[in-house]
């Protein structure tokens, strides 16, 4: 819970507007080197599995802007996948850690729940198996539309095939990975993974966005601890996002090793410091999201002596590490 107020600083924006095509012409895209297959043929196993068989590279992309992507899952099961009809049908979902199982994500979607439409099967479904018959031993080519958030800085896309409306497949941690550039074409401090340890609980109905920049606001407060203050915490802890019922009376509170974002709150939904000669309010919320991590480091160091011992001695940390942590990367 955030209890004093920020000092005001000078916002360095990272935005340019649509409007202005000469500053933003110098930015380039650039997709990456493809990852190959395996060499070794998959082992072949009873009923529904799919083992991992190359993509398309890592992308930098100007904010806003759009690519394709392919990712092949060779069908190592003994069952084939048969397109359109449910319990049969293969699909790429969308997988924790970012943006969560079944979560909506800002780099792609149907246009629900804040994603954008860039033709995926559905918010949480980025594609469907391209062929009306996967047999076992036959490879599936997925692909599908990402699109750049307007904020530069790394985003994470997190993939685990399933045959809907029957089992959830292997997982081996694939995700995607596209690097936003400023809008002049130089690279922003690329933000770190989230800390180990950290498992985000995202409930139904949170929008893509939200999700996005508490993931953005972990990773950047872990970033910094870990560069500046000797260490992020790596023991396990819960973020917990959701839209609440008008009764949390914050935004933002954490409790031992638990934080809790409620994204209907007034203090994150329209947040107050958020202001022209300041900074935006996704920048705000970012922040909000970073000193709540803060805390939870406090709380590994020290226990709740650290944590809300002094009040405005542990505050004061939170929001100072908190802003530092933006400023460093960019943001503010």
């Amino acid at each position: 819970m955030r209890t004093i107020a920020a000092i005001v600083m000078v916002v360095a924006s990272t935005f340019v507007p649509a409007s202005n095509r000469a500053a933003a012409a110098t930015c380039t895209p650039d997709v990456g080197p493809g990852i190959p297959p395996p060499i070794a043929a998959p082992t072949k196993l009873p009923g529904f599995h799919a083992a991992w068989f190359g993509q398309s590279g890592y992308m930098r992309l100007c904010p806003g802007g759009t690519a394709r992507a392919t990712l092949a899952y060779y069908n190592s099961g003994s069952l084939g996948w048969v397109a359109g009809r449910l319990g049969q049908a293969a699909y790429l979902g969308t997988w924790a850690s970012e943006p969560g199982q079944d979560q909506p994500s800002t780099l792609g979607g149907d246009g629900q729940l804040g994603s954008p439409a860039t033709g995926w099967p559905r918010f949480n479904r980025i594609a469907q198996q391209p062929a009306p018959y996967v047999g076992p031993g036959q490879v599936a080519w997925f692909q599908f539309n990402l699109q750049a958030p307007s904020l530069p800085g790394t985003y994470r896309l997190y993939v685990r095939p399933l045959i809907e409306g029957a089992t959830w497949l292997e997982d081996i941690g694939v995700f995607w990975q596209v690097l936003v550039l400023n809008a002049d074409g130089t690279m922003p401090t690329p933000t770190p993974p989230d800390p180990a340890g950290i498992a985000f609980r995202i409930d139904p109905g949170t929008y893509a966005k939200d999700i996005a920049l508490v993931h953005q606001g972990v990773q950047h407060a872990s970033g910094f601890l870990d560069a500046s203050v000797g260490g992020t915490r790596r023991t396990p802890a819960v973020v917990h996002v959701y839209v609440g019922d008008g009764s949390q009376p914050y935004c933002c509170l954490t409790l031992g090793d638990s934080v809790e974002i409620v994204t209907s709150h007034p203090a994150w939904a329209t947040p107050p410091a958020a202001a022209p000669d300041t900074w935006t309010a996704d920048t705000e919320r970012t922040e909000l999201a970073a000193h709540e991590y803060v805390h939870l480091w406090q709380y590994a160091v020290g226990g709740n002596q650290c944590m809300v011992g002094v009040r405005w001695i542990a505050e004061g940390m939170a929001e100072s590490f908190a802003y530092r942590s933006l400023t460093r990367d960019g943001l503010i």
